[in-house]
C-alpha cells in the first residue's frame, strides 16, 4: 500500500516544537514531513535544541538548504502562543488582559480571528 501525499498547487504549512523535531529525527520521519507539508521552525526550537547533537544538526542542515524555513518573528506560532498562554492563564487579570491584546492585535494583523479565538480558549477567558 502506498502512501498518500499531497499533491495540491501548495503544500500546508506546519510549525513545529522541539519535542515533535526531536521525536519525527529518531523515528525517520523527516523526509516524508517534507513531502507533505511546508515545515517552519520557530526561533525558539532552533535555540532550545542547541548545536551539537543529531536533532540540531539535522534541522541546521536542511534550513541552511532551504528545506525548513527559519521563523524569523512570532507571527502565528502556535507553540509559542500556547507557552505565552500556560504563562498567562494563572497570571492577574491585567497580565492576561495584555495578553488578550496583544492576541487580538496579532490576529487582527494576520487577518485570522481563529488565532485570537485560541488564545481565549487558551487562558479560559469568556
Amino acid at each position: 500500500m502506498s502512501k498518500p501525499t499531497y499533491t495540491g498547487p501548495m503544500k500546508p504549512g506546519a510549525t513545529f516544537d522541539s519535542s515533535f523535531w526531536v521525536h519525527a529525527v529518531s523515528l525517520h520521519l523527516v523526509e516524508q514531513l517534507l513531502e507533505d507539508y511546508a515545515l517552519v521552525c520557530p526561533m525558539a526550537v532552533e535555540t532550545e535544541l542547541g548545536q551539537d547533537n543529531l536533532s540540531a544538526v539535522r534541522l541546521k542542515t536542511l534550513c541552511a538548504a532551504g528545506r525548513i524555513e527559519l521563523a524569523t518573528q512570532t507571527g502565528l506560532d502556535v507553540p509559542t502562543i500556547m507557552d505565552a498562554a500556560a504563562k498567562a492563564a494563572g497570571a492577574e487579570p491585567t497580565a492576561v488582559d495584555a495578553f488578550l491584546s496583544a492576541a487580538k492585535s496579532l490576529a487582527e494583523a494576520h487577518a485570522d480571528p481563529g488565532f485570537y479565538e485560541l488564545a481565549v480558549r487558551a487562558v479560559g477567558a469568556a
